[in-house]
């Protein structure tokens, strides 16, 4: 394995080209509000030839908006080398134990403005309180309703806690579908047939 750092310096995005292999697909529309609002505050990663190691999507996002150059930490990798280099940038993130949910709600609460530029929204921000707040309490949801809860005022709750790729499918259901059921349903690509086995199996 040969990996040397060449240079940092300032590269035309015209000048970077995707590694063929990628099998990353990002957000290029919040990585672009993202340099919008944040600037560039990490530099991409590209061999000496001009290929994209580390940052596809930022040189894409770039540009979008009209960005002429970035900045990139130039590397001399061997074929092999960049294909490791490749897989880490996509992977090794995703391999922690995730977020803490009641640390991020703290520091989203904390922020001075609005949510551009982080990759969360409002309704995220609701999704997560509620998460944080738990369930609510029988006794909370009798005196809301003014009287004794019946089967029909209960909603089953799921709560997983999933890889980041899939988060960011969900979060992508939940825009396009009319409610969570429906959103779960198509993420989980279960049809009426399926549905109904599950059923019979309960």
């Amino acid at each position: 394995m040969t990996v040397t750092f060449v240079e940092t310096r300032d590269i035309p995005v015209g000048e970077l080209k995707p590694h063929p292999e990628n099998p990353n697909h990002g957000d290029v529309n919040q990585i672009a509000e993202s340099l919008e609002q944040n600037g560039q505050y990490r530099s991409v990663v590209a061999n000496v030839d001009g290929t994209i190691l580390a940052g596809h999507h930022v040189v894409q996002a770039a540009k979008n908006i009209g960005w002429e150059s970035l900045r990139v930490d130039v590397v001399d990798a061997d074929e092999n080398s960049a294909r490791k280099i490749l897989l880490a940038d996509n992977r090794i993130a995703e391999l922690g134990p995730g977020m803490d949910m009641d640390v991020l709600l703290e520091v989203l609460n904390n922020l001075d403005g609005d949510l551009l530029g982080t990759g969360y929204d409002d309704k995220y921000l609701e999704m997560l309180e509620e998460i944080v707040a738990g369930a609510p309490l029988l006794d909370d949801l009798e005196r809301e309703a003014g009287g004794k809860p019946t089967e029909e005022d209960f909603m089953s709750r799921l709560l997983l806690v999933v890889e980041k790729p899939l988060m960011q499918r969900w979060a992508i259901y939940r825009e396009n579908f009319e409610n969570d059921t429906d959103a779960v349903q198509n993420l989980l690509n279960l049809d009426d047939e399926a549905m109904e086995l599950g059923r019979g199996r309960a």
